[in-house]
């Protein structure tokens, strides 16, 4: 084996801190991307009711799933302003016994009271159901609040696009605190 001197060693450090450094800005360090090439970005927005998630180009899972119910009609004649899932969850997609492909996502998987999200998917959009249930005290009396069983749409939109809705719906902050994700311009 041939020995080296110590000016060859430095530049073989030097190179190879120099090819980690390009490695990690390729892998995207400081990317506004959300997703990967071939992720699908689906978005459903109504008045009172929101949902947004996207289908990895596996087509295996729903991720990044956030939805929100507003205006939860309440027992005693109240109102809850609303209720809103992380934003970061995932679902499998499996297939019912038509091979329809379809998720369904627990509010709370601990505790299933709570409702849920469910979607059939096809090939143009996804259709389905968010039903979301909550307590809460009025006149220190337990009251429960239910969006009742909210019909969606979601249709296939550009990543800007659903950046942006989730952005607005504060999503895009849970985003950056969890996993690091970057985006370039607040505006």
């Amino acid at each position: 084996m041939k020995m080296r001197g110590k000016g060859t060693r430095v530049r073989v450090v030097a190179a190879v801190a120099a090819a980690t450094g390009a490695l990690l800005i390729a892998v995207g360090v400081g990317s506004a991307s959300a997703g990967d090439p071939g992720d699908a970005f689906y978005l459903a927005k109504s008045k009172n009711t929101f949902v947004s998630f996207m289908i990895g180009a596996s087509s295996e899972t729903v991720s990044k799933l956030g939805y929100t119910a507003r205006k939860l009609p309440c027992d005693k004649g109240k109102k809850l302003s609303g209720m809103a899932s992380s934003g970061l969850n995932t679902a499998p997609i499996q297939t019912n016994l038509s091979g329809d492909p379809y998720f369904e996502a627990l509010y709370l998987p601990l505790d299933p009271g709570r409702g849920g999200i469910s979607g059939k998917i096809d090939k143009t959009s996804v259709k389905g159901t968010l039903s979301l249930q909550a307590t809460r005290k009025v006149d220190h009396k337990t009251v429960w609040c239910r969006s009742g069983n909210r019909k969606w749409t979601a249709t296939q939109v550009p990543e800007d696009t659903w950046l942006a809705a989730r952005k607005k719906q504060g999503y895009l902050e849970q985003l950056r605190a969890r996993h690091g994700y970057q985006v370039e311009s607040d505006n």
